[in-house]
């Protein structure tokens, strides 16, 4: 939303009401309504797009996550706020509580206020397994799933979220009864809606190098279910399937250039340890070399299918997995 004349004090404020998110124009400058409503605590993450602040809402004391853009002029954080308002309301993906915009000259203008998760994310939640010399993760963070509260409208369009990884998994607190933290999906900063004539390119980089798809940079939904893959693999053995892309530039006798990564990636089959086996530790610090289920190895080996168009579909996994999971977590 574009402000009538962007060298007067203006700010765009999203508020949540009945649970239906919208935005709503206030002459008051955004930075002096953060200010009004929240008090900072500190810095929690820093990324290529913006910073994650820790805050405290000054009304009823609920803690927060504002996420501030480091860059003028740089609207992604109103068009990632625009998208988690077309999401249906979820307690797996974290809340969007308000959005601030300031079109004044000298003013970094985007602000989201987030739900605060704070139990990390799962990437901390790793070292800190390694730290206490734990060996495999409880099985629980593998059972997490989808379940739209008010079921999913008919003309929903599918999302892609384009940068799942565990630094984007979020554990907030546990349920009432509940015997496990919640998880919750993060960071829609690379998210875009599946638009079939986008297959025909230009196409975007998105995401995170090391996740990428073999079919990266297309913008398919399955490129999703890849990196689910690669969370439960990164989880299960410490590490991202690997790929040498160099290796095989120089095998088709081509010097490999770093603007060509994406190509080469995508011709360059992904290794990856079987869950089934128990694998030695090759260092001390090691710790997800144990024993998995075949259930969790299969999901995982059908959702790095090199092949997007013979990959599982998101919808088919979990449909696969609910049952299963809900057996397995009866039993812990």
């Amino acid at each position: 939303m574009q402000a009538e004349n962007k060298d007067t004090a203006m700010s765009v404020v999203m508020e949540t009401s009945a649970g239906c998110p919208e935005f709503l124009s206030s002459h008051t400058p955004a930075v002096d309504l953060m200010e009004e409503r929240y008090t900072a605590i500190e810095k929690l993450n820093e990324g290529g797009q913006g910073e994650v602040f820790l805050a405290e809402c000054k009304t009823n004391k609920q803690l927060v996550a504002v996420k501030v853009s480091k860059f003028k002029d740089d609207d992604s954080l109103l068009e990632e706020a625009k998208l988690l308002m077309k999401l249906p309301r979820n307690k797996r993906i974290v809340q969007l509580l308000g959005c601030y915009e300031d079109h004044r000259k000298d003013v970094l203008g985007i602000s989201l206020v987030l739900q605060y998760c704070p139990g990390g994310d799962l990437g901390e939640y790793m070292d800190r397994y390694s730290e206490e010399e734990r060996r495999v993760y409880p099985r629980h963070l593998y059972g997490t799933r989808y379940t739209p509260e008010h079921g999913i409208p008919a003309s929903w369009t599918p999302i892609i979220h384009g940068d799942l990884k565990i630094e984007n998994l979020l554990l907030g607190p546990a349920e009432q009864g509940a015997r496990f933290p919640n998880l919750l999906l993060a960071d829609f900063g690379a998210a875009t809606e599946y638009d079939p004539r986008a297959l025909f390119g230009p196409y975007v980089t998105r995401g995170t190098r090391v996740c990428w798809a073999p079919e990266a940079p297309l913008p398919v939904m399955a490129s999703d279910v890849w990196t689910a893959g690669v969370v439960i693999h990164q989880l299960a053995r410490n590490e991202h399937p690997r790929a040498d892309w160099k290796r095989t530039a120089r095998e088709h006798k081509v010097w490999p250039e770093e603007e060509d990564a994406v190509y080469w990636l995508s011709k360059t089959p992904r290794m990856f340890y079987d869950l089934t086996v128990e694998l030695e530790p090759e260092c001390p610090d090691r710790f997800g070399f144990a024993k998995y289920s075949d259930e969790l190895d299969w999901w995982m080996m059908r959702a790095l299918e090199q092949s997007w168009q013979t990959r599982v579909t998101a919808l088919g996994l979990v449909f696969e997995m609910i049952p299963v999971a809900r057996a397995k977590m009866a039993t812990l």
